[in-house]
């Protein structure tokens, strides 16, 4: 995956089904510089946002389709949803 900032000192890979139903994936913190999220399933496109409304809105999300990363530069709470299913994620925080 791409990505890494210069200067992050420690990485944290993990694994997350999701839902039709908009949650927290990647939760709050402060010391990230980043985080990488990957849709690692072959069929269903699924969606990132900055909150649980915002996520399910189509103005105020951002669509990640099958294979295919997203690199997002923030210490906040991450939701995501399923267009459909329950598709698996993989992400990897980089942080202080």
């Amino acid at each position: 995956m791409a990505g890494q900032d210069v200067g992050a000192t420690n990485w944290a890979p993990e694994r997350e089904a999701l839902s039709t139903t908009a949650e927290i994936v990647v939760p709050l913190r402060y010391s990230r510089r980043s985080v990488v999220i990957e849709n690692i399933d072959t069929a269903i496109t699924v969606y990132v946002g900055t909150t649980a409304a915002a996520v399910v809105v189509a103005a105020t999300r951002k669509q990640i389709l099958p294979g295919a990363s997203i690199e997002l530069k923030t210490s906040a709470d991450v939701y995501m949803v399923a267009a459909s299913g329950t598709p698996n994620v993989e992400f990897i925080e980089y942080y202080d």
